[in-house]
């Protein structure tokens, strides 16, 4: 069984696939999958799974100052790829911009032909304050599309 959610809304955008944006609403009965103002016809217990991957969401280290300033402003004038808010039972929100790491002679795809990001990580920008490393391996089961939760 799946535990119940602690979330009043999830709210999950990206900058250059609008048609892939989709919200969860959830009202302490049965959340409700959202495309703009349409609701889908979704899979409770997909949704359910989904929102419970949010209990647990962890970042690898805040960048400190060491980074330098120049390069941290470079990256937070960029637009992010992708905007995740939640919104818990309080009304509390909080948002994580997604922006892409640049990659490393070493990041290659398997043709030998270098990658334009970081396969591994991306920043992150946790409530427009604190400025984070985190990896995909946390947030690719966040960043879903919403074709995912129809049901068949």
């Amino acid at each position: 069984t799946c535990a119940l959610p602690i979330f009043r809304s999830i709210d999950v955008r990206y900058t250059n696939d609008a048609a892939s944006n989709f919200s969860i609403r959830y009202d302490g009965k049965k959340p409700e999958l959202m495309c703009g103002n349409v609701i889908l016809n979704a899979d409770t217990l997909l949704l359910y799974q989904y929102m419970n991957q949010y209990r647990n969401v962890v970042y690898e280290y805040v960048v400190t100052e060491s980074f330098p300033q120049a390069k941290k402003d470079s990256i937070l004038n960029s637009k992010p790829f992708v905007q995740i808010g939640v919104t818990d039972k309080a009304g509390k929100r909080t948002l994580v911009e997604g922006f892409y790491r640049a990659s490393t002679a070493q990041d290659i795809d398997p043709n030998g032909n270098q990658l334009p990001f970081d396969p591994d990580r991306m920043y992150a920008l946790l409530n427009n304050k604190d400025f984070l490393l985190v990896q995909y391996f946390q947030f690719d089961r966040l960043m879903m599309k919403p074709s995912l939760f129809l049901k068949n």
